[in-house]
């Protein structure tokens, strides 16, 4: 429990998680929409990239090349490590809450438009979309080929990541802001009227 280190960011929130890229260095997302670089083992500021008006709230998501951010103010940017310039961003017209799940070059969000849409992360242009039952709070939870996506509609989905093709799906009866987990062949989901469930994958 000691403190390692301390840094002040930039005078604004910082709400999502925190990331590591391949570079080894740790990156936050601000609400004044920047993307602060900072050393692992110190918590020195290396730099920071703006991206303008954006807020992260949800987890950010990594591979060899980029970060991705998924943003309330309806964007996602894809942010390349090597030139610390944004590759892509688009506009999806909606909220994103929850962040991005990168699954097989795919990236998977949940809006507030109540979709669930998957991205290519090469050019972030979109693959599919599917119809929720009301906000998708969290983007969804991967799992082998499934994805697991929920809304506050009630209902938990699972759809091949492949194509978004529903497998099967559950209506709870209550709304679902949280994200499931996934162990074992087992999905895992609480609702908000306090009740926990477990749905054989």
């Amino acid at each position: 429990g000691a403190l390692k280190w301390k840094l002040d960011g930039d005078g604004s929130k910082i709400i999502a998680p925190i990331a590591e890229g391949p570079d080894g260095n740790y990156y936050a997302s601000s609400e004044n929409g920047n993307l602060l670089i900072l050393d692992s083992a110190t918590g020195t500021l290396r730099s920071k990239i703006h991206l303008g008006k954006a807020t992260a709230w949800g987890t950010m998501a990594v591979d060899s090349e980029r970060l991705y951010v998924a943003t309330i103010e309806h964007s996602v940017y894809a942010v390349n490590f090597q030139s610390g310039k944004t590759d892509w961003s688009v506009t999806l017209g909606a909220s994103i809450a929850g962040g991005v799940t990168l699954v097989d070059e795919k990236l998977m969000v949940g809006t507030f438009a109540g979709k669930v849409i998957a991205l290519d992360a090469q050019t972030g242009k979109t693959l599919w979309e599917v119809k929720t039952d009301g906000w998708a709070w969290q983007a969804p939870v991967a799992a082998g080929d499934s994805l697991f996506a929920t809304d506050l509609g009630g209902t938990l989905r699972a759809l091949a990541a492949s194509d978004g093709a529903p497998q099967w799906s559950q209506k709870l009866g209550a709304p679902i802001q949280a994200a499931p987990a996934v162990d074992g062949g087992i999905v895992f989901i609480g609702t908000a009227t306090g009740e926990v469930r477990a749905f054989s994958a």
